[in-house]
């Protein structure tokens, strides 16, 4: 593969995804080429306000209260 994709944790994979989209939007429905992605602590340490934070950078500001509750399920699921 020529290309390298280094994920740091929290904001990381949130950042590649976007990436990763914008990637194949570019490529046209075009194959994205063969590639290595290297995950360093991902997801990462689970902090609410930070969590909270990149949760809702492409949501509205109403959306604010479900992915409170999103994320509490998903602590409850992982306690």
């Amino acid at each position: 593969p020529s290309f390298l994709l280094h994920i740091f944790s929290n904001g990381g994979v949130s950042s590649a995804v976007t990436l990763w989209e914008l990637w194949e939007e570019a490529l046209g429905g075009k194959d994205v080429p063969r590639h290595v992605v290297v995950m360093d602590s991902c997801p990462g340490v689970f902090h609410w306000k930070t969590n909270h934070h990149v949760l809702s950078l492409g949501l509205p500001f109403w959306a604010s209260p479900l992915v409170w509750a999103f994320l509490a399920a998903a602590w409850a699921c992982y306690i």
